[in-house]
């Protein structure tokens, strides 16, 4: 009879050992992703409650969900470095300019949480593996210096996401996540969208011209920007 048990527990055992699966590994761009995920929820949550910071976390959470499931690394490797420029951003600021990004932070997260069917008082309802945090869209930018779109100058136009402060400052700091590879005006360019984006000019001599304000775009598709030069 002993033995018998002893048989039965044993295979119990084996039985469990067999029904435990093993811990999904993440590959590096989901390490990547999440890392900048948890690291910017970090810093959220050590802000002054708002409305916007804690909605903000509650939006980074659903990606800390969703990127264990991506397998797409392009999905991740963008996820990550976007996170990465927002936490940046964050960090540089303080007072009412850190209040004024901490609200673009949300509302850009808002944007990709809308593009995914995610709503924020149903939070069963979060992005999956089917989902997408940015699609490749084509935009087409007809640009204006001095009130005229037919230029002698040779322009670039430059592209990046926007996570709030000066935008002539952000601008001089701002490394172009995408640039025209024509100097044919309207420009037409890749854009990784839904998101909150800012354009600028470049010429020939390396001098920077703004745009009136950032872009909220949900879309690619036509758009006109007036571009004044930033003076040194």
């Amino acid at each position: 009879m002993r033995l018998f048990i002893t048989s039965l527990l044993l295979i119990a055992a084996t039985l469990n050992l067999w029904a435990v699966k093993p811990k999904p590994v993440e590959n590096a761009a989901q390490k990547k992703a999440l890392t900048s995920a948890r690291a910017l929820r970090d810093d959220l949550v050590n802000l002054q409650a708002s409305p916007s910071r804690d909605s903000a976390v509650r939006y980074v959470n659903v990606l800390i969900a969703n990127a264990k499931t991506i397998e797409d690394e392009q999905q991740l490797n963008y996820m990550g470095k976007y996170l990465l420029g927002a936490r940046v951003a964050l960090k540089n600021s303080s007072g009412q300019e850190q209040r004024e990004v901490l609200s673009i932070i949300n509302k850009n997260l808002s944007f990709r949480a809308d593009a995914a069917g995610f709503q924020l008082d149903t939070l069963s309802m979060g992005w999956n593996a089917s989902e997408e945090f940015f699609t490749e869209q084509q935009v087409k930018v007809k640009a204006f210096v001095k009130g005229s779109s037919t230029f002698t100058e040779h322009y670039t136009l430059n592209w990046a996401n926007y996570y709030g402060g000066d935008i002539t400052k952000y601008i001089k700091k701002a490394t172009a996540e995408g640039s025209s590879d024509t100097f044919n005006n309207p420009y037409q360019v890749s854009v990784k969208l839904p998101a909150l984006i800012v354009f600028w000019l470049k010429d020939s001599q390396g001098n920077l011209y703004k745009p009136n304000d950032w872009k909220e775009m949900h879309k690619g598709g036509p758009i006109e920007l007036d571009f004044t030069l930033i003076k040194n």
